[in-house]
């Protein structure tokens, strides 16, 4: 599948935010022209955009853009990684750019509800910030 220059720069700057955000982490995505750059691992038939490690904590990134974002094929992406994460208590985080960060919040609100989310982290990266989805029984979103 061909990938948009505004999905690749998300990747880019999801993978560069979270070198920032985390001391020794070691982040892995699945931008193929980039020398020296390790593939993320196949996730039940999904690649994932980024695969990142800190610790023992596992972090699981996927850009969307506003056009894919609405489709099946994501939408069995986004519980996959999500479903893989819960397994390990460590976080998942949906990357869109601007207002569609708002739908995507809602889509993960209500992905955390179906499956019964409980032991991993649920986050939204908008460009510019990460909200992550609270556990409490609001379910409300908070900036990290």
């Amino acid at each position: 599948m061909s990938e948009s220059n505004e999905h690749r720069e998300m990747v880019l700057l999801m993978a560069k935010t979270l070198q920032n955000r985390y001391i020794d982490i070691r982040v892995s995505s699945d931008m193929r022209n980039r020398q020296g750059n390790c593939i993320p691992h196949i996730i039940n038939g999904y690649r994932p955009d980024i695969i990142a490690f800190h610790g023992k904590k596992t972090l699981i990134g996927e850009a969307k853009t506003s056009k894919d974002i609405k489709s099946n094929r994501s939408e069995l992406q986004i519980k996959t990684f999500i479903k893989s994460v819960e397994q390990r208590e460590s976080s998942f985080i949906l990357g869109i750019y601007g207002q569609e960060a708002n739908h995507a919040k809602t889509i993960l609100r209500f992905i955390s509800c179906e499956l019964e989310i409980r032991r991993c982290q649920l986050e939204v990266f908008d460009g510019l910030d990460y909200w992550a989805l609270s556990q409490d029984g609001e379910k409300s979103w908070h900036l990290i």
